[in-house]
């Protein structure tokens, strides 16, 4: 069971492996404008798929209806290869486009005369492909019992439809159905209904010249009609020839109703058992006579062969049926003689699926009834109802799409509900499967969305214009191919276009900018919205959204001050201390490869100052403040290593947080710090901090005894439970005893204290700069801490630090 499962599975990739080439082949032919034989190459990714499998017999459904396809929309196979130089009107035909072809008219009024005329071409089409497919039958049938057929040795059409009627009709030398018509030991209404049956026209009425000296003595006219009939373009008779068909018709059947030899057969005026059926199923076709009974029994003998008569009767137009043939006791009225593509269409979800598969071994049959009379919409839902054929469903409707016989939802302009297919949604859907492992392909599929940026009225148009350039979007999003597929920017600055910027004509995006603003920048602002910050970091890069790169940076870097220090902490800090950068080496590195952020930090930094139209573009706020995170976190990493010194000579060359007693400086650095939150927080722990220094609340340390030296350690925990009690970051967030955070408030404040600095505003001052810039981000990830697991998960996992920051009770960090 298994291993059966595994097989399937197996077998499905390689057919959509198949199926993606010639996605990729068709896409490189629309950039070029060229015409691409989109029906074939898909047929031949399915036959190349079995044939290596072993199963093309039990695909030969799948290939018929590609084959019913090409019919419909009339394509040549030719123009697969790039070298194919077939020519129509001295014109290459790879240069011609076929793309769309039908859309204008078939998606316009239905009730126009454009209209009509794609739809008399799509019946003509499924009309052709049954006479073929019967002219295929009637040879296998030849071939398996030659002796019987004796065809001898003419390969001609006509002979062998002499050989199947002798084949299925004569035994020992006698003709086996006694309705037969046999005139000169031939059986000539079989045969020129067999000869209409594989379309071969001008070879019926060839034939029937050469008996018409028998024909005369039953039917003395009908060679004037069937003549007439077969020059007409339309294959109809002209009014005044149907109407004395008709009459003639009516008033035969009457006087030979019953009678051996007489053509009325299968109407309610006579018998049907010594009739020939053949002889009737010509007249039927010929003029047309009893619309509303569908079926000639014997000579409509399958499926196939019903729907062809369908087909064969269904007129878009008909002018010469304007007037009611009016005749006492006749049955024959305009009112009933109406039938188009769209009138059979109804008939046909009357019967449903298991009428035309009963037996349930032909699952494809139903699907090809509906496209043969126009509902394409219907069969692509139908088909995709199937598992087997699923991705098969797909690529039927690309090419449908491709051809412009797919209406859009409500893109379609009637009156009546139509079904329709969401083409756009489908696409994604299948993209879906593949994402992830080929972002690539996926990309070539969400391109053919585009195929509907004309679809009427303009709006809808746009619409899928719009579907097309989202879900690209979202995949550029979700993979980690960004430079494939986006593009990327190197060290040096050398812009590397991707896959995308090479296609902008088949997105409908005009040149570079807009590409930018339409998908970079929108997958930007989307990581971002989803704290995909490294994402959105190289996303803005490559949209040139250069400040909001930078703001960006200042978030993560603010986050990453909270976390533990890495293996990369010492060789960051001698690379900071000597000014020669972090990060990937080499020109052909992406400038924000790097996993740490402090080295995309600076390398993003180190280019934006070296390139003045890019300096230019950010704000002096952000700027400043990259570089001051850059800094504290160098004073951070310094502490982590043990190099208090170092941390505290860097701290007071930054210059943020004032040390001295100098009431104006510190004013002076905190006119811009005003956010309650911090300041609360602030408050909380120089309040706790003073309470276990024993500082009373009246002074400011300068007339208290000599303290004994505090240490970090002492304050560490009454600073945390004062953090939290003024609303700051919870323990979920990675704030504990050992985070920066409180680590720098109780280290600060230790020191104060042993130096008999105890000034509450001063504390305030200095304290709360610092907390404004690193709050916001560790609420920013609590809240995303409360969230659910799945989002906690993806954004940010809770810190874990390696090793807790060790203090010595009798040493100060001064």
């Amino acid at each position: 069971m298994g291993s059966r499962a595994n097989s399937s599975q197996a077998d499905m990739h390689g057919k959509m492996m198949k199926y993606d080439q010639a996605v990729t082949k068709l896409n490189q032919r629309r950039l070029q404008s060229a015409y691409f034989p989109i029906v074939h190459a898909f047929k031949d990714a399915s036959l190349s798929f079995t044939d290596n499998n072993g199963k093309s017999s039990q695909n030969a459904p799948l290939t018929n209806t590609w084959n019913l396809l090409a019919q419909l929309v009339q394509e040549k196979n030719t123009g697969l290869s790039d070298q194919d130089n077939e020519t129509i009107g001295g014109i290459r035909l790879t240069t011609i486009p076929a793309k769309r072809k039908y859309a204008k008219h078939y998606l316009g009024d239905p009730q126009s005369l454009e209209a009509k005329n794609v739809c008399k071409q799509l019946a003509d089409g499924a009309k052709a492909h049954l006479e073929q497919q019967f002219l295929t039958h009637m040879s296998l049938q030849i071939a398996a019992h030659p002796q019987e057929a004796t065809l001898g040795g003419d390969p001609s059409k006509a002979n062998k439809v002499r050989a199947y009627v002798d084949l299925k009709f004569c035994k020992n030398g006698a003709w086996t159905d006694k309705r037969l018509e046999i005139m000169n030991n031939t059986p000539v209404w079989a045969r020129i209904f067999y000869l209409m049956r594989i379309g071969q026209i001008p070879e019926a009425l060839k034939f029937t010249k050469a008996h018409e000296q028998h024909i005369r003595k039953t039917e003395p006219n009908f060679l004037s009609y069937f003549s007439s009939w077969v020059s007409n373009p339309d294959r109809r008779l002209s009014k005044t020839l149907r109407d004395q068909f008709l009459a003639e018709y009516n008033q035969r059947t009457r006087e030979v109703s019953g009678a051996e030899g007489g053509f009325g057969a299968g109407s309610s005026h006579a018998t049907t058992t010594n009739v020939d059926p053949f002889k009737h199923a010509v007249y039927k076709i010929i003029g047309r006579i009893e619309i509303q009974s569908k079926n000639v029994p014997v000579a409509i003998a399958s499926m196939e062969d019903w729907i062809w008569l369908q087909l064969v009767l269904v007129k878009e137009t008909d002018p010469a049926l304007n007037h009611p043939v009016t005749n006492n006791n006749s049955s024959v009225s305009s009112t009933h003689d109406c039938y188009c593509l769209e009138e059979f269409a109804q008939v046909i979800p009357k019967y449903g699926e298991s009428h035309f598969d009963p037996n349930g071994n032909r699952p494809l049959m139903y699907f090809r009834v509906l496209w043969m009379s126009g509902q394409f919409e219907k069969a692509c839902l139908f088909l995709q109802q199937k598992p087997h054929f699923q991705v098969d469903a797909v690529h039927f409707a690309i090419a449908l799409s491709y051809y412009g016989l797919l209406p859009s939802p409500k893109g379609r302009s009637s009156s009546t509900s139509l079904p329709s297919v969401n083409f756009a949604r489908l696409i994604y859907w299948y993209t879906r499967l593949f994402a992830k492992s080929a972002p690539e392909v996926a990309v070539q599929y969400l391109y053919l969305i585009c195929l509907n940026a004309e679809a009427p009225p303009p709006q809808l148009g746009q619409n899928q214009v719009t579907f097309c350039h989202t879900y690209i979007g979202n995949l550029a999003v979700e993979t980690t191919s960004h430079e494939e597929i986006l593009g990327n920017v190197r060290n040096n600055g050398t812009r590397i276009p991707g896959m995308i910027e090479r296609d902008l004509s088949l997105i409908k995006l005009s040149n570079h900018r807009e590409y930018l603003e339409t998908i970079v920048k929108q997958a930007a602002e989307r990581a971002f919205r989803e704290r995909r910050l490294r994402d959105a970091i190289r996303l803005f890069n490559i949209a040139e959204e250069y400040d909001r790169v930078i703001a960006v940076i200042n978030i993560e870097l603010a986050s990453s001050l909270f976390q533990p220090g890495s293996k990369q902490a010492s060789s960051r800090i001698n690379n900071d201390m000597n000014g020669s950068g972090v990060g990937p080496k080499g020109a052909t590195v992406s400038l924000t490869a790097s996993e740490d952020i402090f080295a995309v930090a600076n390398n993003v930094l180190a280019h934006y100052d070296r390139t003045s139209t890019i300096s230019s573009r950010i704000t002096r706020k952000n700027r400043n403040t990259c570089a001051l995170l850059l800094r504290l976190k160098t004073v951070l990493d310094l502490h982590e290593q043990g190099k208090n010194e170092q941390a505290l000579t860097m701290l007071d060359s930054i210059d943020v947080l004032p040390t001295g007693n100098d009431l104006v400086q510190i004013i002076r650095k905190t006119e811009v710090t005003g956010a309650p939150k911090p300041r609360g927080v602030v408050n909380k722990a120089i309040a706790t901090v003073r309470q276990v220094g024993n500082v009373p609340a009246d002074s400011n340390g300068t007339n208290m005894p000599p303290l004994k030296k505090h240490s970090a350690a002492n304050f560490a925990k009454a600073v945390l439970a004062a953090i939290k009690k003024a609303g700051g970051p919870t323990q979920q967030a990675g704030t504990n005893v050992d985070s920066p955070l409180v680590i720098y408030i109780s280290w600060i404040g230790a020191a104060w204290i042993n130096a008999r600095n105890c000034e509450v505003t001063g504390w305030d001052y200095a304290l709360v700069p610092y907390v404004s810039l690193a709050l916001p981000p560790l609420i920013a990830t609590e809240k995303a801490a409360r969230g659910s697991p799945e989002t906690l998960n993806r954004l940010q996992q809770p810190p874990h630090p390696s090793a807790s920051t060790q203090y010595h009770t009798n040493s100060s960090p001064v």
